[in-house]
């Protein structure tokens, strides 16, 4: 007996909801993909397959030079670069982060969980990242062109943040 594969989700089978959620890499009334340990990565990534090229298009529209969540966490890619050391300053009493500079990068941006100063920590732009290796649209391109602080090192766990 042959068996025929699951078969995928439509596009018309997602809501709104799910793509936000693709898009913001937040789930916060937990109508998509869920948050936390409840988060489903198997059904989000299968969402992403599905509504991979409307996203983008879309997301690239409004923000140049910049990706959606989820192509951050499903696509295949090295994380952004840490450009700045990690700080040694005193250790806070209540602050149990480990200090493991591998921790720097969470999905192309900066890990919310890594640094005992975080806010001083710089990471290459996701410009920078994308012209880096050549992920650009003639576009973007262009608008970078316009836009060279679009380069400039970062501080920011937002995705959107440039």
């Amino acid at each position: 007996m042959i068996r025929r594969p699951p078969a995928r989700r439509t596009r018309a089978r997602y809501s709104a909801d799910h793509a936000d959620h693709l898009k913001t890499g937040s789930d916060f009334f937990g109508n998509a993909f869920g948050n936390g340990a409840h988060f489903r990565a198997d059904d989000a990534a299968e969402a992403w397959e599905s509504l991979r090229e409307e996203i983008l298009a879309a997301h690239i529209a409004e923000h140049p030079c910049t990706r959606p969540w989820a192509w951050w966490r499903f696509e295949e890619h090295e994380a952004r670069l840490c450009v700045s050391p990690a700080p040694r300053g005193p250790e806070k009493a209540n602050d149990d982060e480990d200090d493991d500079p591998d921790g720097c990068d969470h999905f192309g941006v900066r890990s919310p969980f890594w640094g005992r100063a975080r806010e001083e920590l710089l990471f290459e732009s996701q410009a920078h990242f994308l012209r880096r290796y050549g992920l650009l649209t003639k576009a973007e391109r262009a608008y970078l062109e316009r836009h060279p602080d679009l380069l400039n090192p970062t501080i920011g766990l937002d995705a959107h943040k440039r």
